[in-house]
């Protein structure tokens, strides 16, 4: 089975050896990455030779007071220039000890055009058991690069508004509010995965970011992103159909993805590219849990409680 978004340890250490145009980013990530430096330090250990740390939480939007947001494009631009990556290169992002960084970035090169760019189905162990070469410091210095940004896919990604207009469609939030609201992006969400655990889902476990309210996003479909993985990589395409089949997931619909901060709802995304779905057909909503879970928005000028669901209704009474 050839996928177009994924490759094994071993494409890479084959195609490093005549593919000049090949470009390395380790877009390690994890929960632990939360704690300054932890990233750096990481990466500086042992990393696969050659590649450049792309740290999600260095290329963000400037000002936001959400985590990973994804920057504008001018400044992912400098960003990848910065890396040395050059017009015409395939990129190919990797994580150390398991899928989670790595689809966030393919999702952020995707969605401002570059499409030859793959995730590496493997870590940083698959890569030193078939003899991959691995190196320790820094990033070493390169040249700029001169890869251009070549559109700004604004429909992949779904915002607060684009929320709103889903739950006054499924009957959650009044209709009086789209009066005041402004037009929803196309195309409009019509059903959201959430890669959060089952426990942060449900409501039972606590937020790991304070002020962020436990529970979901009513009518969404929890699918953990460790669901569709085995050993840090992602399983078969033939498992992840079923796992979305079994979790009432309709592929013939368009998907909107989501999680605590839009990470490992690139993973969901990552999937549905390998089940076939088309760019258009499948979104990513940026502000996921961290901004929703906020529990309010402003519409109109106007403070609107945003309703949050859990499996027991006992877990969040005062947020509804």
């Amino acid at each position: 089975m050839k996928y177009t978004s994924i490759v094994t340890p071993e494409w890479v250490k084959r195609n490093l050896a005549v593919d000049k145009k090949l470009r390395l980013l380790d877009c390690s990530w994890n929960l632990k990455a939360m704690e300054p430096g932890f990233t750096q330090m990481a990466f500086a250990r042992k990393h696969v030779a050659g590649a450049q740390l792309f740290d999600i939480d260095q290329v963000v939007e400037p000002g936001s007071d959400l985590p990973h947001q994804c920057p504008p494009a001018d400044l992912f631009e400098q960003k990848v220039r910065s890396l040395g990556l050059n017009a015409g290169d395939r990129v190919i992002c990797m994580d150390r000890d398991s899928l989670f960084g790595s689809p966030r970035v393919w999702w952020m090169f995707r969605r401002f055009g570059i499409t030859d760019v793959s995730v590496m189905n493997g870590t940083l162990r698959d890569w030193i058991a078939i003899g991959g070469p691995t190196e320790i410091g820094g990033s070493k210095p390169v040249e700029p690069g001169n890869m251009s940004v070549l559109a700004d896919n604004h429909w992949m990604r779904k915002n607060m508004t684009d929320v709103v207009h889903h739950l006054v469609a499924k009957g959650f939030l009044p209709r009086t509010l789209l009066s005041d609201l402004p037009a929803a992006s196309e195309p409009r969400i019509q059903q959201i995965i959430d890669a959060r655990s089952a426990e942060r889902f449900a409501g039972v476990a606590k937020e790991p970011r304070p002020k962020v309210k436990s529970g979901h996003i009513p009518g969404s479909i929890n699918i953990p992103h460790t669901e569709v993985l085995r050993d840090g990589r992602l399983k078969s395409m033939q498992e992840i159909w079923e796992i979305f089949q079994g979790s009432g997931v309709d592929l013939d619909s368009d998907i909107t993805t989501s999680c605590g901060s839009g990470v490992t709802a690139a993973t969901i995304s990552l999937c549905l590219d390998v089940l076939g779905k088309k760019p258009e057909e499948h979104t990513l909503y940026d502000g996921s849990w961290s901004e929703y879970g906020l529990g309010s928005t402003v519409v109109g000028g106007k403070t609107v409680k945003l309703p949050i669901a859990c499996s027991d209704a006992t877990k969040c009474p005062s947020y509804n």
